[in-house]
Order: structure tokens, then sequence, then C-alpha cells
């Protein structure tokens, strides 16, 4: 078993006043599980196109959003394929721009929530704790 590090980018899209969350399909490490859309970048790859290829790949090629600073930062250790992965996940606010939908095999459900409706939604910690994070940020009501 190797041991890896893995940098994931992670988007909160905001769009008229709700947020963009999706449900993880039985590929995933934490299945059924509610998150943000986003992902590792590949070796050598720089961030931000590394970012904009991973919410392409799982929101579709015509969804534009404008990304905005970081908000958040978390690491864990996990189980990744067959190794052991210590993820550092950075967590962005940012603004839908325009386009639909168009999940990968990744994800098999998409919602746009009120922000303080997080908690309803069964959801990978580190996720829950940058919506907190969020939600304090800008002010929402619990």
């Amino acid at each position: 078993m190797l041991k890896i590090l893995r940098f994931c980018q992670k988007a909160i899209i905001e769009k008229k006043g709700k947020i963009l969350i999706l449900k993880t399909s039985d590929i995933d490490p934490a299945p059924f599980m509610w998150e943000v859309p986003g992902g590792g970048i590949n070796w050598g790859e720089d961030l931000k196109v590394g970012f904009r290829r991973e919410l392409a790949e799982e929101l579709g090629i015509d969804f534009e959003i404008e990304i905005g600073d970081p908000i958040y930062v978390a690491s864990w250790v996990h189980p990744y394929q067959r190794d052991l992965a210590y993820a550092v996940w950075v967590f962005y606010v940012c603004q839908y721009k325009k386009g639909e939908i168009s999940l990968c095999k990744e994800h098999i459900e998409y919602k746009w929530i009120k922000p303080e409706d997080y908690k309803n939604y069964p959801m990978i910690e580190m996720v829950r704790k940058a919506l907190e994070k969020y939600n304090q940020i800008k002010n929402i009501k619990k």
C-alpha cells in the first residue's frame, strides 16, 4: 500500500441565494453522500487549470462559474483506490454564470439548496465543516 498526497479543490457555487450540492455514486469512496463539486489536480497541473478541468468533468463543459477566494482548508487521511491518501481540500466560493448541469458517473443527483439546509443531507465531514464556515462568513441564520 502506497501513501500518497492528494490536493483537491472544491467549489461552493452560489446561484440566486442557493448553493449546489451533488450526491456521490456507488463508485465513490464515500457512496451516496452529498458534497460540493471539485476534485484533485494532476501532477504538475496548474491549480486553476486543474480546478476548471475537474468542474467540467463533474458538471459538464458548458457549465460556467466565476471562481472566488478560498474560504476553508481541510485535511485528513482516507483510503484512496488501493492506497492510503493524505488529502488536502481547499474550498472556494464561486458564482454561477451560465449552463446546464450534466453529471458524470461519479455523481447521481444534484440539488440547489438554501445554504442553511445543508444539515438535512448526509455529507462528507469536511464538506459539512466548509459549509458551516460558508454560513458564518455569509452570516446566514441557522
